[in-house]
């Protein structure tokens, strides 16, 4: 009972698959509308429902009209099931990407959508995504639900800390506490990618930084409110700045503390200076009015800050402060004099290359001693790592420094559980990471005496944890030749060269 039908073509392009059908796999509402050549049957386009026994009678009915190949949308996940069905009944099921096939001519439906796709297979214009076969798709689905629930497993086990800790048992995780995921891996607490020691966002206590703390806390005991800190470039003093800022917060909560920039400017001028620590002490407009009204907000944010924290104690870092001049310093003094009479102390910490230290002599032969008397009464020479002692004392923090807070997840446990729990510390490696930065300094005869800089010190001992955390076991334990080659990695030699001569002229501390 054939009759014959007027064919239909796109004008002007061949048929490439005369046998080809499109499927518009819907989302919202869980209908798909199947199209097919209206050469193929009298109705070429039919809707069906999401379930199961509905996409079933789909097959049915492409294979019904003599379809061989069927063309749908990657539309979310909607797509699978029917995917799954129409490729079990042998049809030759391409998926496409909705960009390359979402210009349907004329006023947008699901029933144009189908048909445009199936005029756009049948003129083979449509370029098939990669699909793994049967096999491979079940597997990966597999290792994928398994990845899941690897991450998911960290999460869980802190909700369940935060229970207990509401509960008041206080059992957190520790070593006696261990999480296994479903691979037999240890759980962290945190994924890898956000650990301090890959973003770097991290400070680590060293002899110097020390040395800087008890200055500070010297000069508030005695009511000295100015000092010099001083020493080569590239040191560390700025992340000791931060570092004794977070420290202060802990042990002195009520102080107040800023941390202002100095600007490398052709001219010095009171503006520019006034808006420079409007910034640092949170200003909303710093640049905003004259020089009398930015001083005046100046002294308000500053008194607001004090009544927060119920103290008249502040202390102001100024970092690179060998880029003021004179009348910059003379600014910062009439700063301490302004707040005097409103019974706020104010302690500045001077920190800056050594001409701060020539900058200091110089106003002395200069006889601006109001200036010296206030702000650079006392002074730290700062240094970097400069014997094996040193080396202990900041890999000490890696076993002592948690991340999250609160945990019992140390840097160096993170990486190297196993060999935490059998009770190896970093700080055993003390000697041969100072004989590993020894060999490097005299194999290529860098001059002067030996001090490592914070920054070399820290990427190398990061390279360790990184390169030793797929090694870790209880009997495991770094080598001297994995120190050495993270010394040579992180490219202590070239930047020892490239400030060699401020290094060697620079003071040592005993």
């Amino acid at each position: 009972m054939s009759r014959e039908r007027t064919q239909s073509k796109p004008a002007g392009l061949p048929i490439i698959h005369p046998f080809a059908a499109g499927i518009d796999i819907g989302a919202r509402f869980r209908f798909h509308v199947a199209a097919v050549s209206p050469d193929l049957c009298d109705e070429p386009v039919q809707t069906f429902q999401a379930f199961a026994s509905d996409l079933q009678r789909m097959a049915d009915w492409l294979v019904a009209t003599g379809t061989k190949t069927v063309v749908m949308e990657s539309t979310g996940v909607y797509w699978v099931a029917a995917y799954e069905v129409l490729e079990a009944r042998g049809l030759e099921v391409i998926l496409v990407n909705a960009r390359e096939a979402c210009a349907v001519p004329g006023r947008k439906s699901d029933v144009n959508d189908a048909q445009w796709l199936q005029r756009l297979h049948a003129c083979g214009l449509l370029r098939a995504s990669f699909r793994p076969g049967r096999a491979i798709a079940e597997l990966r689905a597999y290792l994928r639900a398994r990845k899941k629930h690897t991450d998911y497993a960290a999460a869980h086990i802190q909700h369940m800390q935060k229970a207990l800790t509401f509960m008041n048992l206080q059992l957190q995780l520790n070593a006696h506490v261990r999480a296994a995921s479903m691979a037999g891996t240890i759980v962290r607490p945190i994924p890898s990618d956000l650990h301090p020691i890959v973003t770097g966002n991290y400070r680590i206590a060293t002899p110097a930084i020390q040395a800087f703390y008890e200055l500070i806390t010297r000069c508030l005991r005695y009511r000295t409110t100015g000092a010099l800190i001083y020493g080569p470039s590239r040191i560390g003093k700025t992340r000791a700045i931060e570092y004794l800022r977070l420290l202060l917060a802990e042990t002195h909560p009520k102080i107040t503390t800023y941390h202002v920039q100095a600007k490398r400017k052709p001219r010095h001028a009171e503006g520019p200076f006034l808006t420079n620590l409007l910034k640092a002490v949170g200003y909303a407009e710093p640049d905003k009015g004259g020089n009398t009204s930015k001083r005046m907000h100046l002294i308000g944010k500053i008194k607001e800050a004090c009544a927060r924290n119920g103290s008249g104690t502040v202390i102001l870092f100024c970092d690179e402060a060998q880029r003021y001049d004179a009348d910059e310093y003379e600014w910062l003094r009439d700063l301490h004099d302004h707040l005097d009479r409103l019974q706020i102390r104010l302690f500045t910490f001077l920190v800056g290359q050594q001409d701060l230290y020539a900058i200091k002599i110089n106003l002395q032969h200069a006889g601006k001693t109001q200036i010296v008397a206030r702000l650079m009464v006392d002074e730290l020479a700062f240094f970097e790592i400069r014997n094996a002692r040193d080396v202990a004392t900041c890999l000490a923090g890696y076993g002592q420094t948690s991340f999250p807070r609160g945990t019992e997840w140390t840097f160096t446990r993170f990486y190297l559980p196993q060999v935490a729990e059998a009770g190896h510390r970093l700080t055993d490696d003390a000697q041969v990471l100072w004989d590993a930065f020894v060999a490097i300094h005299n194999k290529t005869g860098l001059g002067g005496m030996l001090e490592i800089p914070m920054e070399s010190f820290t990427h190398a001992v990061e390279i360790v944890l990184k390169e030793s955390e797929m090694h870790d076991a209880a009997g495991y334990r770094p080598t001297s030749e994995m120190w050495a080659q993270a010394v040579r990695s992180f490219g202590y030699v070239q930047a020892r060269v490239a400030t060699g001569r401020i290094m060697s002229a620079a003071p040592h501390a005993v």
